[in-house]
Formats: structure tokens, sequence, C-alpha cells
């Protein structure tokens, strides 16, 4: 066994009193943990944190007697702080983890004192620090207390290693935080994702794919038709944008049901609202085991987004209003709440190679839009 052995495990081993290993005074150190097991005398086995909450000794007017100082860890010595309770610790703790994550998430590009390093970050500087500008398809009309650029303009810049590292998180991606992570890194304006319309992210959200990878998207096809299955490259650049037309703003999100002759208004979806609505239909499936009641996701999607039907602006109220409605009224707000005139049309037409049909395809969001396969190289066959 080597010297460096030896010394790891001795490193590993834990010490009788944790106190003395934490910089106390043997003695002082050895007095400390007597008092501590005298006040366990006092408290319940189920909850050994609970004697320092508060300061106080459950059952007792007794205040811990002593403040913890010298070199020790600061989560131990909070937990004898006369004013700390754990729970308070606890979310300091969290805060600063929260902190910290922000921190990790941001650029990390920094001189360092290794001069061959700088000379290659230096290097890359053109392609992964240059922003380009992206005009938004809303063109920000639909925005309020600053959410984004007045003029509808942001910037973005390619995506780096640093942003593969967090689609490559599924925690992260699960609890659908890593677009929104990539989006304040890339984009120069500090705005909150959350906030953007869905309509502006899936277009910045294509824009970073090409900008980053290249325009050609690779991926697997079936023809509705014939079932038969190929591979086709989809050219990103070749997606029409639709931008907001310059007579449309906020008085075409009212309108009149043809029916009932109600005035209502509404508004486009947000990220945040497409997230409440997706945790909603998860929930809605746990709940529906059998599956034999009804879908409501239209009616709870419709009343998110309703601002008011003459006045009632209630979202439970709103849901019992529209299972109410005449048919043709429910007809007219899907159709006007989905004929947003802006946005980048995903429909790709494509011909099958099979039968020789045309048909239209969506554009597909799987794992190859942010990780594409690299293609392999046709090497010769080794001849014996």
């Amino acid at each position: 066994m080597t010297d460096e052995q030896k010394s790891y495990k001795q490193s590993r081993k834990q010490p009788s009193n944790p106190l003395a290993a934490a910089g106390f005074n043997p003695e002082d150190a050895e007095a400390v943990m007597e008092r501590i097991k005298e006040m366990e005398k006092h408290v319940p086995a189920t909850d050994p944190m609970s004697r320092y909450t508060g300061g106080k000794v459950p059952g007792s007017n007794e205040e811990v007697p002593f403040n913890v100082e010298g070199n020790v860890p600061s989560e131990f010595a909070a937990m004898f702080k006369k004013d700390g309770s754990v729970a308070k610790q606890r979310q300091t703790q969290e805060a600063q983890m929260q902190q910290q994550a922000a921190s990790a998430a941001g650029p990390r590009l920094a001189d360092t004192n290794n001069p061959k390093l700088n000379e290659l970050l230096e290097g890359i500087k053109e392609r992964t620090a240059q922003y380009e500008e992206v005009r938004l398809p809303s063109r920000s009309r639909f925005y309020q207390n600053g959410e984004a650029p007045e003029d509808g303009i942001i910037h973005a810049r390619p995506m780096t290693g640093q942003e593969e590292e967090i689609l490559g998180t599924q925690r992260l991606l699960k609890k659908g935080h890593a677009i929104n992570m990539i989006f304040r890194n890339c984009v120069r304006e500090n705005i909150n994702p959350e906030k953007w319309l869905t309509t502006d992210r899936t277009h910045l959200l294509i824009y970073l794919r090409g900008i980053s990878m290249g325009p050609i998207y690779q991926v697997e096809l079936r023809c509705p038709l014939c079932t038969h299955r190929y591979e086709a490259n989809l050219d990103l650049d070749s997606l029409m944008v639709n931008y907001c037309p310059k007579e449309y703003g906020s008085d075409n999100l009212r309108g009149v049901l043809p029916v009932t002759n109600y005035k209502f208004s509404f508004r486009f979806a947000t990220v945040s609202d497409e997230a409440m609505i997706n945790n909603y239909v998860e929930k809605r499936k746990k709940n529906d085991g059998d599956g034999m009641h009804a879908d409501d996701t239209f009616f709870w999607r419709t009343a998110l987004l309703l601002e008011e039907i003459e006045g009632l602006n209630e979202h439970a109220a709103l849901m019992t209003l529209l299972e109410r409605l005449p048919i043709a009224d429910v007809n007219h707000l899907r159709y006007v709440m989905n004929d947003c005139p802006f946005g980048v049309d995903t429909k790709i037409p494509q011909w099958c190679p099979n039968c020789n049909e045309d048909f239209d395809v969506e554009l597909p969001f799987d794992v190859n839009f942010f990780f594409p396969q690299p293609k392999k190289a046709n090497r010769p066959r080794q001849s014996n």
C-alpha cells in the first residue's frame, strides 16, 4: 500500500468528536458534546434536529446556551445560532443553490493564466460570440412591461458545448428548464423566455438550430398513403416565416359569438401557458384511470387564454360556460383563437419515393433536432 493510499484511507475515517475535527479546542469540544447528549434526553428520537429549532429545547424554556465560533462548516454552525432554525437554514441553502445554478448556466468564457487556452478561445469568438439579429414574428406587439424589445428584434448567438451539456441533462429536459436555459444563454437581451409567445419561441428554436448546426435536418419520415419509410433532408432555411401584419393588433383579439352574441376577448398562448396546459394534461391522464371520462383539455385551454366573456373572467366559471355554449359559438372560439396570422409555417411539402405521391409533413422535433447524427463515411471494405 502506497503512502498516498494510506493518506486517502485515513482521511475517510470518521473522527470520534466531529467538533474537534472541525477546529474546536478539544476540551471545549468535549464539553459541547456532553451538553448535546444531556439535551438529547429531552428530545423525541423521531426528530433529532428539532432540539435546535428556534434555539430552544422543545418542552422547556431553555435556550441553547452558546454560539459556535471558529473554523467550522457554515451549515453546522448555523444550527446552533440562537435565531436560526433548520427550516430557515434550508431555505438559505436552496437560494444559494439556485444562484449557483444560474451562474453555472451563464457564459463561462473568461481570461485564464493559460496562454494557449486564451489563444484558442480568442480564435472561436467569431463563431461563438457573434450575435445575429432575429426578428420576432409577433413584432413584439402582444407583450407588456418590457417582456420583449419594442422593435421586435433580439440578438442570438450559436450554441456551444455548454448548451449541449444543458440539453444532455435529463433532469432539466424533463422539467422543461433546458430550452429556457439555452435561450437565456444565447439571447443577448435580458428577457424571460417563459413570457414569450409560443410562436416566437418556435421561430427562435428553429433559428438557433440553424445557426448552430446548419439548416439541413435529417429525419426519417413515413408516407401517410403507402406507409413507406424513408430518410429525408429537411431544409430549415426553406421554412416560411409570417410576420404580424401592420394592421393586426390587440383589437383583433376580441369579437362577438355568432349565436349568443356574447362579447369576448382573448390572448395568445405563452410558453408559461403551454407548460400549465401540459401539466394539466398529465394530471388528467393519471386521474383518468379507466379512460372513460370526456376530454376537457380544449375547454381548460380556452378558459385559460380567454380574457373574459361579457365580463366573466374566472377560469372555473368560464369552463362551465364553455361547456354549455351552443356548439357554433364553441367552434367560432376554436377557429379564432387558433388563427394566429404570424409565426413559422412548420408544414413541409414532401414527395414519397415509393408511391410518387405528394404530402405535407409537420416539422418533427425529436432527439435529432439538437443532436444530429453524423453521416457515416463510405469506407471501402477490407479484402483478405
